[in-house]
């Protein structure tokens, strides 16, 4: 009776084969948790908490393409009042994959965040801030309601 030549590395390597090739296929179609959900902004605050002036670094990319950079200089706190600015969002009114980036003072680091981590809220407002300690974060919060009504879309 001859030996089989097949072994079991052989077979091993073929499911392992097969079941990346079945992975690549759901990542393409969004199954692996990839959202596919539109969202937009209703508002984008920058804040400084800190005692001295810093600059903030800002892009924003919607489905890949960049839509938004800019650089805010913003004072330090003063008389227990912060420094920040909203900002026109008149690019923002199309619904997509949003990413936002952000750097302190020109620093080689970039804090990235993406919409679509948070859910499927179809709007948010993103507040990025330099706290009392000089540090740089984005915090979010989804408003719903917010797009899409006039009362709340930045005029130019």
């Amino acid at each position: 009776m001859p030996r089989s030549q097949t072994t079991r590395r052989r077979i091993l390597g073929a499911c392992g084969v097969g079941v990346a090739g079945l992975v690549s296929g759901c990542v393409g179609a969004g199954v692996l948790g990839e959202s596919e959900a539109s969202t937009q902004l209703s508002e984008l605050h920058l804040g400084n908490s800190h005692v001295e002036a810093h600059s903030i670094d800002l892009i924003v990319r919607r489905d890949g393409e960049l839509v938004h950079w800019t650089s805010h200089e913003l004072d330090g706190v003063e008389n227990n009042v912060s420094d920040g600015e909203t900002l026109d969002l008149s690019w923002s009114e199309t619904p997509g994959s949003y990413v936002i980036s952000a750097r302190l003072d020109g620093a080689e680091n970039w804090e990235t965040f993406a919409l679509s981590d948070l859910g499927d809220a179809p709007c948010y407002r993103l507040l990025v801030k330099i706290d009392h300690e000089g540090r740089l974060g984005i915090w979010s919060m989804a408003t719903p309601d917010a797009c899409g009504d006039e009362s709340t879309t930045p005029t130019a």
